[in-house]
């Protein structure tokens, strides 16, 4: 089973990276703001559109989305949060 990392801001196109295969290790990053939305994996970024508002009437999930039947199997070991929005420079060294 693989499944691909992504973000979805409520109206355009998901960003999306790379497959991620159960038993491994990933490190990964979201970054979003007035330079668009990039999603990092293991230091590989994909660039996406972002409308302005991430979050809309509801809040951001972070191992699942907003089905109830599909949510991350596994353990996630931190979640770091920044004021600023990282240039995808920053987000691949963080991720890589």
């Amino acid at each position: 089973v693989t499944t691909t990392l992504s973000s979805w801001d409520g109206s355009t196109a998901p960003a999306s990276v790379a497959a991620a295969s159960p038993e491994v290790s990933y490190r990964c990053g979201l970054s979003w703001g007035d330079a668009g939305r990039t999603i990092s994996l293991d230091g590989a970024a994909v660039n996406g559109a972002f409308d302005g508002a991430f979050v809309t009437g509801g809040g951001l999930n972070i191992g699942a989305n907003s089905s109830p039947s599909r949510h991350l199997n596994g353990s996630i070991k931190g979640v770091q949060v920044y004021k600023d929005q990282l240039q995808d420079s920053i987000l691949q060294e963080l991720t890589a």
